[in-house]
């Protein structure tokens, strides 16, 4: 048995509010290219783990969904139509919290301070303006250590 995921970089434009019993809401949806490149790398997960020996492969969705062979590769284009005939998750969400000296573009300044709050800083990838469409965590990691100076204790 074998797992792996499919990363596809999505552009910023869902949004998270509160409900009125204030239970977060998750409002997001793939573009219609974000969903082919979800579906082209999930036909391509497909056939690297039947030349490895797979039996079955099973793609992580609401219905059951089973490639046993190379034909039944295309099928996925069939298969998954909507958002929501697929599971997905975030794993690098990135945006959010744009950096920016200007407080009306932005939430903090390049100090990493929350314009308008002292000594509340953020230094993680939500101060990036937009997807940068990779593995963010070595970027991130170099981004914390230099926001580091400016914090004060």
């Amino acid at each position: 048995m074998m797992q792996a995921g499919v990363m596809v970089a999505s552009a910023p434009s869902g949004n998270i509010r509160l409900d009125k019993k204030k239970r977060p809401q998750i409002n997001f949806s793939f573009s219609s290219a974000e969903l082919l490149s979800l579906k082209r790398g999930i036909q391509t997960l497909s056939a690297i783990f039947l030349l490895g020996g797979a039996l079955r492969v099973l793609p992580s969705s609401f219905k059951k969904l089973e490639v046993r062979e190379f034909g039944d590769i295309p099928k996925i284009h069939e298969w998954i139509q909507k958002n929501d005939d697929i599971m997905w998750g975030s794993a690098h969400p990135q945006g959010g919290n744009r950096m920016n000296e200007n407080k009306s573009k932005g939430v903090v300044g390049c100090n990493f301070e929350v314009h308008g709050m002292k000594n509340l800083f953020i230094a993680d990838t939500s101060v990036w303006p937009t997807n940068i469409k990779a593995n963010c965590q070595a970027t991130a990691m170099a981004m914390a250590k230099y926001a580091s100076k400016f914090v004060t204790l």
